[in-house]
Protein backbone atom coordinates (compact mmCIF):
# COMPACT_ATOMS: atom_id res chain seq x y z
CA UNK A 1 0.00 0.00 0.00
CA UNK A 2 2.00 3.02 -1.18
CA UNK A 3 1.99 6.02 0.15
CA UNK A 4 3.88 9.51 0.69
CA UNK A 5 7.71 9.43 1.32
CA UNK A 6 9.69 11.96 2.33
CA UNK A 7 14.00 11.42 2.68
CA UNK A 8 16.85 10.53 1.11
CA UNK A 9 17.03 8.33 -2.50
CA UNK A 10 19.98 6.79 -4.09
CA UNK A 11 19.88 5.76 -7.74
CA UNK A 12 15.87 6.34 -8.00
CA UNK A 13 15.47 3.90 -4.48
CA UNK A 14 14.37 5.19 -1.13
CA UNK A 15 18.10 5.06 1.01
CA UNK A 16 18.73 6.79 3.87
CA UNK A 17 16.95 8.31 6.31
CA UNK A 18 12.94 8.96 5.49
CA UNK A 19 9.33 8.71 6.52
CA UNK A 20 6.46 6.88 4.69
CA UNK A 21 2.99 7.17 5.76
CA UNK A 22 0.91 4.77 3.72
CA UNK A 23 -2.68 5.51 2.99
CA UNK A 24 -4.06 3.23 5.40
CA UNK A 25 -2.72 5.47 8.12
CA UNK A 26 0.56 3.53 9.68
CA UNK A 27 3.49 5.54 9.39
CA UNK A 28 7.48 4.20 9.70
CA UNK A 29 10.33 6.76 10.46
CA UNK A 30 14.01 5.23 9.96
CA UNK A 31 16.54 3.98 7.58
CA UNK A 32 15.96 2.15 4.14
CA UNK A 33 18.86 0.53 2.31
CA UNK A 34 17.81 -0.19 -1.70
CA UNK A 35 14.30 0.22 -1.41
CA UNK A 36 13.36 -1.15 1.53
CA UNK A 37 13.27 -1.17 5.54
CA UNK A 38 16.50 -1.55 6.65
CA UNK A 39 18.01 -0.67 10.03
CA UNK A 40 16.96 1.00 13.04
CA UNK A 41 13.03 2.47 12.42
CA UNK A 42 9.92 2.86 14.31
CA UNK A 43 6.65 1.83 12.83
CA UNK A 44 2.87 2.76 14.41
CA UNK A 45 0.37 0.56 12.93
CA UNK A 46 -3.15 0.59 13.15
CA UNK A 47 -4.80 -2.06 15.30
CA UNK A 48 -7.00 -3.61 13.47
CA UNK A 49 -5.23 -3.85 9.73
CA UNK A 50 -3.11 -7.28 8.87
CA UNK A 51 0.08 -7.67 9.90
CA UNK A 52 1.66 -5.66 6.84
CA UNK A 53 5.25 -6.69 8.56
CA UNK A 54 4.81 -7.66 12.00
CA UNK A 55 3.43 -11.41 11.33
CA UNK A 56 0.23 -11.94 12.92
CA UNK A 57 0.44 -9.73 15.66
CA UNK A 58 -1.48 -6.65 14.08
CA UNK A 59 -4.69 -8.92 13.59
CA UNK A 60 -5.32 -9.21 17.69
CA UNK A 61 -6.99 -5.48 18.88
CA UNK A 62 -9.72 -2.86 17.63
CA UNK A 63 -9.78 -0.72 15.01
CA UNK A 64 -8.11 3.37 15.61
CA UNK A 65 -5.94 1.94 17.84
CA UNK A 66 -2.22 1.58 17.62
CA UNK A 67 0.97 -0.90 17.91
CA UNK A 68 4.17 0.65 17.68
CA UNK A 69 7.42 -1.46 17.11
CA UNK A 70 10.83 0.17 17.54
CA UNK A 71 13.93 -1.52 16.49
CA UNK A 72 15.96 -3.26 14.22
CA UNK A 73 14.25 -3.71 10.31
CA UNK A 74 15.34 -6.21 7.69
CA UNK A 75 13.72 -6.88 4.39
CA UNK A 76 11.02 -4.63 5.30
CA UNK A 77 10.30 -6.73 8.58
CA UNK A 78 11.39 -6.17 12.48
CA UNK A 79 14.38 -8.56 12.61
CA UNK A 80 17.06 -8.45 15.41
CA UNK A 81 16.37 -6.72 18.74
CA UNK A 82 13.20 -4.99 18.82
CA UNK A 83 10.39 -3.56 21.14
CA UNK A 84 6.28 -3.41 20.77
CA UNK A 85 3.78 -1.99 22.90
CA UNK A 86 0.45 -2.62 22.01
CA UNK A 87 -2.80 -0.95 21.34
CA UNK A 88 -4.03 -2.73 24.80
CA UNK A 89 -0.82 -1.72 26.78
CA UNK A 90 0.89 -5.01 26.63
CA UNK A 91 4.79 -4.88 25.71
CA UNK A 92 6.92 -7.30 23.95
CA UNK A 93 11.08 -6.24 24.55
CA UNK A 94 13.12 -8.76 22.50
CA UNK A 95 14.80 -10.28 19.65
CA UNK A 96 12.40 -10.51 16.41
CA UNK A 97 13.21 -12.69 12.78
CA UNK A 98 11.12 -12.35 9.62
CA UNK A 99 8.36 -9.64 11.62
CA UNK A 100 7.76 -12.22 14.34
CA UNK A 101 8.90 -12.59 17.58
CA UNK A 102 11.94 -14.91 18.29
CA UNK A 103 14.09 -15.93 20.45
CA UNK A 104 14.52 -14.40 23.72
CA UNK A 105 12.65 -11.52 24.93
CA UNK A 106 10.35 -10.27 27.79
CA UNK A 107 6.43 -9.80 27.41
CA UNK A 108 5.10 -7.38 30.05
CA UNK A 109 1.70 -5.87 31.14
CA UNK A 110 -1.32 -7.52 30.62
CA UNK A 111 -4.42 -7.93 27.89
CA UNK A 112 -7.73 -6.40 29.65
Amino acid sequence: MLGKYVGQFKDGFRHGIGIEKLKNGCLYEGEYFEDRKQGFGKIKLLAALPDYGLGAIAKEFEANKYHVYEGEFAKDKPRGFGRIVYADGLEYEGEWRNGYKWGKGCLKGKKE
